[in-house]
């Protein structure tokens, strides 16, 4: 169900950087929508296998999504 590798999708570690993502997507006005993996029905078990979830991106904006991903993922890094 989940397990597809797609080109338009950027894996998302958990629920607060999710938040921060589609934040920076709308000041950059990426369209974007943020999925989570969370099942109550399963109880999670996908988050588990699959991780917390995904944001999907059009195909002409996602290297640009990617590297602002990064830059933020290295300013948590660093505290910034």
């Amino acid at each position: 169900m989940f397990n597809k590798k797609r080109d338009d999708i950027i894996e998302l570690a958990n629920r607060f950087e999710a938040e921060r993502f589609a934040a920076i997507m709308e000041q950059e006005e990426i369209p974007c929508s943020i999925v989570s993996r969370h099942s109550t029905v399963y109880d999670g078990i996908f988050q588990l296998q699959e991780g917390w979830g995904f944001a999907e991106i059009p195909p002409e904006y996602r290297e640009k999504a990617a590297a602002l991903l990064e830059e933020y993922r290295n300013s948590a890094e660093k505290g910034e």
